[in-house]
């Protein structure tokens, strides 16, 4: 028997939504930025607002896991217990690498609803910085696989980028979320 997990991810992969991996980059983006977003604005940047739903119950099931899901990632990050959900914790696994750009690219998406203060703030600038390079690396990964390319695993300074993902993360809902 599949979890709602399992199902709502499944749901999101047959509609060419976003996986549960980048759904949670997405999310903890939005969490973590400086606006309080409200549902209808991320449900539209993952694309929920322009499917049709099989029934009513179906699509307030899928709203409301979203809903559950993006309340768990803000209680993660404002407990400082926020973890990338990827499960792969091997350097030398290309899994991992490609989660993490999966993730990075989701979570850049989720800035967009943030983006006047990206530039703004040097530190919030600097936290980003693992952010991007992974957003970036998936570019030049499809390029190498384009080119027939293929590397393996994550090198040393990516690795130690990796290791700083989630940091990174919690420090930026830092700036926005706690009182100074």
């Amino acid at each position: 028997m599949l979890s709602t997990k399992s199902k709502i991810d499944k749901f999101l992969v047959n509609n060419h939504l976003l996986s549960l991996l980048e759904l949670n980059g997405l999310l903890t983006a939005v969490v973590s930025g400086a606006h309080l977003s409200s549902p209808s604005a991320w449900l539209q940047l993952i694309g929920v607002k322009d499917i049709e739903f099989a029934s009513q119950h179906q699509e307030e099931q899928v709203k409301s896991f979203l809903i559950n899901y993006y309340n768990q990632v803000n209680t993660d990050l404002e407990n400082g217990s926020y973890k990338i959900p990827i499960k792969h914790r091997n350097r030398k696994s290309s899994s991992v690498f490609n989660d993490a750009c999966m993730w990075a690219n989701a979570y850049l998406l989720g800035t967009f609803l943030w983006e006047d203060l990206l530039f703004e703030n040097q530190e919030l600038s600097t936290l980003l910085t693992p952010v991007m390079v992974f957003a970036g690396n998936s570019i030049k990964k499809l390029l190498q696989i384009q080119h027939g390319e293929v590397t393996e695993g994550l090198d040393e300074a990516q690795w130690i980028l990796f290791s700083k993902l989630a940091v990174s993360v919690m420090e930026i809902y830092k700036i926005f979320n706690l009182p100074k």
